[in-house]
């Protein structure tokens, strides 16, 4: 986003101007002088939403007949935070596809799956170090509950290099693995046309500071899109996999984002990420009219409540997109994928 501001949030009501004008002289009201103020579209209510929070956004909605009604740094790197855990889990369940795992196969939980980073696990107590757990059960934790315990032990039946082999096989080009803070630039030199503009080279540094002396996982929103243009499409690796994803996704354990403004009965299949100045939530917004794809990835924010407050308008949105609300004017968006 070109010359985005970093200014304290505004509210979105005060952008529009008065109905009408106060005639001069008397006093009273002219309504037949009164100057209709024009609407904003639907394409400038999003930017100005984006606006109104100092974060680094990535987004991509796409309507219930696949176009991308709308994008914002859809290619540059944003860490992944908890947003690595959906090809974790795909990559898993292709394994019980092929044979070679089962989902009543138990793996033990190890004392080293709890990292101090991490701090209290959102599934797992520290007492259940050294219990055996069922791959269903922490299928179910990690990607319900965004468990890091349930996702190590995952991790332990994969690894980083075949993560990132498979999420390539899912056409998922720009999401890695374990990268060193000397690698991000290159490694997205070449992948945005946006290299000038402050949101591309602020991403770079937070992804690189984020890294540090260690590693980080790394996407992009539109690899994003792709990941859940294939569940929704029921072709994440095969439709078993995809239902079985779409399960534990649609369990709405995590509903202070893209859920929060929705009607109670709305389904929405996502998942969350948070890390340091990083809140994410990507997802399916099922509608009236059908799957609205909706990718909210944040980076670099300093004011969690309204990160959040974006992202759970963001949510709303993409709900009102497939019931009826018109769509977004198309200068912003670009074709649907082939």
């Amino acid at each position: 986003m070109q010359n985005r501001s970093r200014t304290r949030p505004i509210l979105l009501a005060g952008l529009l101007l008065l109905g009408s004008l106060i005639a001069t002289g008397s006093g009273a009201l002219a309504a037949k002088e009164a100057t209709p103020v024009p609407e904003l579209s639907q394409t400038q209510e999003i930017e100005n939403l984006l606006a109104s929070c100092d974060a680094i956004f990535g987004v991509v909605i796409i309507d219930p007949d696949d176009q991308v009604v709308f994008e914002e740094n859809a290619d540059l790197p944003f860490v992944s935070a908890s947003l690595y855990k959906l090809v974790l889990l795909a990559n898993i369940l292709a394994g019980v596809e092929r044979g070679e795992l089962t989902l009543g196969q138990e793996i033990p939980i190890a004392p080293d799956y709890y990292l101090l980073a991490n701090g209290d696990d959102s599934y797992f107590a520290y007492d259940a170090i050294g219990a055996s757990i069922t791959l269903e059960e922490l299928i179910y934790s990690a990607g319900a509950y965004s468990s890091n315990v349930g996702a190590q032990a995952l991790m332990s039946l994969t690894s980083p290099d075949e993560l990132e082999a498979f999420a390539a096989d899912l056409g998922l080009a720009e999401t890695h693995y374990w990268v060193e803070a000397n690698e991000v630039h290159d490694r997205y030199a070449s992948t945005t046309n946006q290299q000038q503009s402050p949101d591309y080279t602020e991403s770079i540094a937070f992804v690189e500071s984020a890294a540090g002396d260690d590693v980080i996982n790394v996407t992009t929103p539109r690899d994003m899109a792709t990941f859940f243009r294939l569940l929704r499409d029921d072709q994440l690796v095969s439709p078993l996999v995809s239902w079985r994803v779409k399960q534990v996704l649609g369990a709405r354990v995590i509903n202070d984002r893209l859920p929060a403004l929705l009607p109670a009965g709305a389904q929405v299949i996502h998942k969350t990420g948070n890390l340091d100045g990083v809140f994410h939530d990507a997802g399916i917004v099922q509608t009236p009219s059908g799957p609205v794809i909706v990718i909210a990835m944040a980076q670099a924010a300093t004011d969690a409540d309204m990160t959040y407050s974006v992202e759970q308008r963001l949510g709303l949105f993409s709900y009102q997109l497939g019931s009826g609300r018109p769509k977004p004017s198309p200068e912003r968006a670009t074709p649907a994928s082939t």
